[in-house]
């Protein structure tokens, strides 16, 4: 039996991070089954996911993260489980311009909050309003992407990276805390995508330019 995954909301509450204010995210539990999904997306020379009722990928990334505080920077690695989703365009008042819908999160949903952990949503509801987030293109097998709006201005950051950072400026030693960061306007991403893997690059820096990261993700299909 194949398994089914569908948004699902999480909590709510709102925070203030270097001057921008985000709301908690919609995270994928499940993507229940996705008709069209990854439209205009092809995979290979093969029967394409747009052509399945889902699309849906499991795997490692592997993500490298370069944390400036005004005084020291440090890098932090991590080796991360996620999910990889690929659906229709969402549909709100106006409608979601790219080939297709595409989440990024944490396999597990109780890791959410772990150093590391990142999400990308190329665009999302609220209510009846749609904000998009990543302008993305595809074709033969290959997706590329652009952020090229966090809607930092409307307090609706979604594309997010877990930092630690020092309690205090350059003196990591006395402690760290985990910090949810905006992606920054300009955060590129690559992949390929056959039926049965995903591969994809992620590379850019925060919203308040003091934090840079990359990663690779490689995943099989799941459903």
């Amino acid at each position: 039996m194949s398994r089914q995954y569908s948004e699902e909301t999480m909590n709510e509450d709102s925070s203030a991070e270097s001057g921008v204010s985000r709301t908690r995210r919609t995270y994928l539990k499940a993507l229940g089954a996705v008709a069209g999904a990854a439209v205009g997306l092809r995979t290979g020379t093969g029967s394409t996911a747009a052509q399945s009722a889902e699309a849906i990928y499991q795997g490692v990334a592997e993500t490298a993260i370069v944390v400036g505080d005004g005084i020291s920077v440090a890098e932090q690695n991590y080796r991360r489980d996620v999910i990889l989703a690929f659906g229709p365009p969402k549909q709100g008042g106006l409608s979601e311009t790219n080939p297709f819908h595409l989440f990024v999160g944490p396999a597990n949903r109780n890791e959410t909050g772990l150093p590391g952990h990142y999400e990308i949503h190329s665009a999302a509801l609220v209510g009846t309003d749609l904000f998009q987030y990543w302008e993305l293109r595809s074709g033969d097998g290959a997706f590329e992407g652009t952020l090229t709006d966090p809607h930092d201005a409307e307090a609706l950051v979604w594309n997010v990276v877990n930092v630690e950072r020092a309690l205090v400026p350059g003196r990591s030693s006395l402690g760290v805390v985990t910090t949810t960061l905006g992606m920054g306007a300009g955060t590129r991403l690559v992949g390929a995508v056959t039926e049965d893997t995903a591969d994809v690059r992620l590379q850019g820096e925060t919203i308040d330019r003091f934090t840079r990261f990359s990663s690779v993700i490689s995943a099989a299909r799941l459903a």
